[in-house]
Protein backbone atom coordinates (compact mmCIF):
# COMPACT_ATOMS: atom_id res chain seq x y z
CA UNK A 1 0.00 0.00 0.00
CA UNK A 2 2.85 2.40 0.86
CA UNK A 3 4.48 1.66 -2.51
CA UNK A 4 1.21 2.35 -4.34
CA UNK A 5 0.77 5.62 -2.45
CA UNK A 6 4.32 6.67 -3.33
CA UNK A 7 3.77 5.89 -7.01
CA UNK A 8 0.51 7.85 -7.05
CA UNK A 9 2.23 10.83 -5.43
CA UNK A 10 5.07 10.64 -7.94
CA UNK A 11 2.65 10.58 -10.88
CA UNK A 12 0.76 13.57 -9.47
CA UNK A 13 4.02 15.45 -8.98
CA UNK A 14 4.73 15.31 -12.71
CA UNK A 15 1.68 17.48 -13.32
CA UNK A 16 1.47 19.68 -10.24
CA UNK A 17 3.98 20.28 -7.46
CA UNK A 18 1.41 21.60 -4.93
CA UNK A 19 -0.65 18.42 -5.27
CA UNK A 20 2.44 16.33 -4.65
CA UNK A 21 3.27 18.33 -1.54
CA UNK A 22 -0.26 17.88 -0.21
CA UNK A 23 -0.12 14.15 -0.89
CA UNK A 24 3.19 13.85 0.94
CA UNK A 25 1.95 15.97 3.86
CA UNK A 26 -1.04 13.68 4.36
CA UNK A 27 1.18 10.63 4.40
CA UNK A 28 3.49 12.20 6.98
CA UNK A 29 0.58 13.40 9.11
CA UNK A 30 -0.80 9.87 9.30
CA UNK A 31 2.61 8.51 10.28
CA UNK A 32 3.25 11.12 12.96
CA UNK A 33 -0.20 11.28 14.58
CA UNK A 34 0.15 8.04 16.62
CA UNK A 35 3.55 9.20 17.93
CA UNK A 36 2.49 12.58 19.33
CA UNK A 37 0.86 11.80 22.69
CA UNK A 38 -2.45 13.60 23.27
CA UNK A 39 -1.99 16.06 20.41
CA UNK A 40 -5.02 17.61 18.75
CA UNK A 41 -5.09 16.11 15.23
CA UNK A 42 -6.16 19.45 13.74
CA UNK A 43 -3.23 21.24 15.36
CA UNK A 44 -0.82 18.62 14.05
CA UNK A 45 -2.25 18.98 10.54
CA UNK A 46 -1.85 22.76 10.61
CA UNK A 47 1.69 22.48 11.98
CA UNK A 48 2.80 20.06 9.28
CA UNK A 49 1.28 22.21 6.55
CA UNK A 50 3.05 25.28 7.97
CA UNK A 51 6.28 23.28 8.14
CA UNK A 52 6.14 22.32 4.47
CA UNK A 53 5.17 25.81 3.38
CA UNK A 54 8.26 27.09 5.18
CA UNK A 55 10.45 24.41 3.64
CA UNK A 56 9.47 25.60 0.17
CA UNK A 57 11.16 28.91 1.01
CA UNK A 58 14.37 27.15 2.06
CA UNK A 59 13.79 27.07 5.82
CA UNK A 60 14.70 24.06 7.97
CA UNK A 61 17.43 21.59 7.17
CA UNK A 62 17.11 19.18 10.10
CA UNK A 63 13.58 17.81 9.88
CA UNK A 64 12.73 18.88 13.44
CA UNK A 65 9.31 20.40 14.17
CA UNK A 66 8.27 21.77 17.57
CA UNK A 67 4.56 22.28 18.24
CA UNK A 68 3.12 24.32 21.12
CA UNK A 69 -0.65 24.20 21.62
CA UNK A 70 -1.70 27.21 23.66
CA UNK A 71 -5.35 26.14 23.62
CA UNK A 72 -4.40 23.71 26.40
CA UNK A 73 -3.94 24.78 30.04
CA UNK A 74 -0.42 25.21 31.38
CA UNK A 75 -1.08 22.37 33.83
CA UNK A 76 -0.86 19.96 30.88
CA UNK A 77 2.08 19.09 28.69
CA UNK A 78 1.56 21.07 25.49
CA UNK A 79 4.90 21.05 23.67
CA UNK A 80 5.88 18.29 21.25
CA UNK A 81 9.27 18.03 19.55
CA UNK A 82 9.13 15.74 16.53
CA UNK A 83 11.85 14.34 14.31
CA UNK A 84 10.05 14.10 10.97
CA UNK A 85 12.94 12.27 9.32
CA UNK A 86 13.10 9.37 11.77
CA UNK A 87 9.42 9.63 12.79
CA UNK A 88 10.15 10.01 16.49
CA UNK A 89 8.70 12.03 19.34
CA UNK A 90 11.87 13.45 20.90
CA UNK A 91 10.31 15.50 23.71
CA UNK A 92 6.88 16.00 25.25
CA UNK A 93 7.02 18.86 27.73
CA UNK A 94 5.36 21.48 29.85
CA UNK A 95 5.84 25.02 28.56
CA UNK A 96 4.76 28.40 29.93
CA UNK A 97 2.93 31.31 28.36
CA UNK A 98 3.34 35.02 28.98
CA UNK A 99 1.94 36.71 32.07
CA UNK A 100 -0.11 39.05 29.87
CA UNK A 101 -1.76 36.14 28.09
CA UNK A 102 -3.67 34.69 31.04
CA UNK A 103 -3.40 32.52 34.16
CA UNK A 104 -4.12 28.83 33.65
CA UNK A 105 -5.02 29.38 30.00
CA UNK A 106 -3.43 31.68 27.45
CA UNK A 107 -6.23 33.75 25.93
CA UNK A 108 -4.52 36.91 24.67
CA UNK A 109 -1.56 37.15 22.30
CA UNK A 110 0.57 40.02 21.08
CA UNK A 111 3.57 41.01 19.03
CA UNK A 112 4.03 44.28 20.93
CA UNK A 113 7.13 44.91 23.08
CA UNK A 114 6.29 45.25 26.75
CA UNK A 115 2.99 43.34 26.47
CA UNK A 116 4.38 40.27 28.29
CA UNK A 117 2.10 38.21 26.06
CA UNK A 118 2.93 35.11 24.05
CA UNK A 119 2.97 35.28 20.27
CA UNK A 120 1.47 32.90 17.75
CA UNK A 121 2.76 31.47 14.51
CA UNK A 122 5.88 29.99 13.05
CA UNK A 123 9.32 30.69 14.51
CA UNK A 124 12.82 29.77 13.33
CA UNK A 125 15.28 28.77 16.02
CA UNK A 126 18.66 30.50 16.15
CA UNK A 127 21.84 29.69 18.06
CA UNK A 128 21.77 29.21 21.85
CA UNK A 129 23.53 31.57 24.24
CA UNK A 130 24.10 32.06 27.96
CA UNK A 131 22.53 35.20 29.43
CA UNK A 132 20.40 36.56 32.25
CA UNK A 133 17.98 33.63 32.08
CA UNK A 134 20.78 31.06 31.80
CA UNK A 135 21.19 28.82 28.77
CA UNK A 136 18.65 30.02 26.23
CA UNK A 137 17.69 29.78 22.57
CA UNK A 138 16.93 32.81 20.41
CA UNK A 139 13.91 32.75 18.11
CA UNK A 140 13.17 34.58 14.88
CA UNK A 141 9.47 35.24 14.31
CA UNK A 142 8.54 34.53 10.71
CA UNK A 143 5.04 36.04 10.66
CA UNK A 144 4.75 39.83 10.19
CA UNK A 145 2.30 41.37 12.61
CA UNK A 146 2.06 38.22 14.72
CA UNK A 147 5.55 37.29 15.96
CA UNK A 148 8.18 39.16 13.93
CA UNK A 149 9.10 41.24 17.00
CA UNK A 150 10.28 38.11 18.81
CA UNK A 151 13.96 39.08 18.65
CA UNK A 152 13.50 42.74 19.69
CA UNK A 153 11.23 41.54 22.52
CA UNK A 154 13.79 38.97 23.67
CA UNK A 155 11.39 36.04 23.21
CA UNK A 156 13.52 32.94 23.76
CA UNK A 157 13.38 29.35 24.97
CA UNK A 158 14.85 28.99 28.47
CA UNK A 159 14.58 27.08 31.74
CA UNK A 160 12.55 28.24 34.73
CA UNK A 161 11.78 26.73 38.13
CA UNK A 162 8.16 27.86 37.70
CA UNK A 163 7.80 25.63 34.64
CA UNK A 164 7.79 22.21 36.30
CA UNK A 165 5.31 19.85 37.95
CA UNK A 166 6.19 20.94 41.48
CA UNK A 167 4.86 24.39 40.71
CA UNK A 168 1.69 22.86 39.28
CA UNK A 169 1.22 20.76 42.42
CA UNK A 170 1.37 23.90 44.54
CA UNK A 171 -0.55 26.38 42.39
CA UNK A 172 -2.57 24.31 39.92
CA UNK A 173 -0.77 25.85 36.94
CA UNK A 174 2.67 26.80 35.73
CA UNK A 175 4.18 30.17 36.48
CA UNK A 176 4.29 32.66 33.65
CA UNK A 177 7.06 34.24 31.62
CA UNK A 178 7.36 37.61 29.91
CA UNK A 179 6.32 35.95 26.67
CA UNK A 180 9.12 33.38 26.46
CA UNK A 181 8.77 29.63 26.09
CA UNK A 182 9.99 28.64 29.56
CA UNK A 183 10.66 24.94 30.12
CA UNK A 184 11.34 22.66 33.12
CA UNK A 185 14.89 23.03 34.39
CA UNK A 186 15.50 19.27 34.20
CA UNK A 187 14.85 19.03 30.45
CA UNK A 188 15.41 22.51 29.05
CA UNK A 189 19.02 22.02 27.93
CA UNK A 190 18.17 18.75 26.21
CA UNK A 191 15.24 20.32 24.36
CA UNK A 192 17.31 23.35 23.33
CA UNK A 193 20.03 21.05 22.00
CA UNK A 194 17.44 19.15 19.96
CA UNK A 195 15.82 22.19 18.32
CA UNK A 196 18.63 24.76 18.08
CA UNK A 197 20.00 26.42 14.95
CA UNK A 198 17.52 26.34 12.11
CA UNK A 199 14.48 24.28 13.10
CA UNK A 200 10.85 25.38 13.11
CA UNK A 201 8.57 26.03 16.10
CA UNK A 202 4.81 26.35 15.59
CA UNK A 203 2.78 28.08 18.32
CA UNK A 204 -0.97 27.52 17.98
CA UNK A 205 -4.17 28.99 19.35
CA UNK A 206 -7.56 29.07 17.56
CA UNK A 207 -7.27 32.78 16.86
CA UNK A 208 -9.34 33.52 13.77
CA UNK A 209 -7.32 36.57 12.70
CA UNK A 210 -4.02 34.68 12.75
CA UNK A 211 -5.53 31.56 11.15
CA UNK A 212 -6.92 33.59 8.26
CA UNK A 213 -3.88 35.82 7.75
CA UNK A 214 -0.90 33.54 8.34
CA UNK A 215 1.31 33.18 5.27
CA UNK A 216 2.13 29.61 6.32
CA UNK A 217 -1.37 28.17 6.70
Amino acid sequence: MKMITSIVCLIISVFTLPSFAQCYDTSLYRAVLPLADNINPHVLELAINAYYTARKTGLDHKGILTIVDYSLPSSQKRMWVLNLNSLQLIHYSFVTHGSGSGLLYARKFSNIPGSFKSSLGLFLTKKPYDGQVGHALRLQGLEPGFNDNAEPRGIVVHAAEYADENFISQYGRLGRSEGCFALPVSTSNSIIESIEDGTLLFAYYPDEHWLSQSRYL
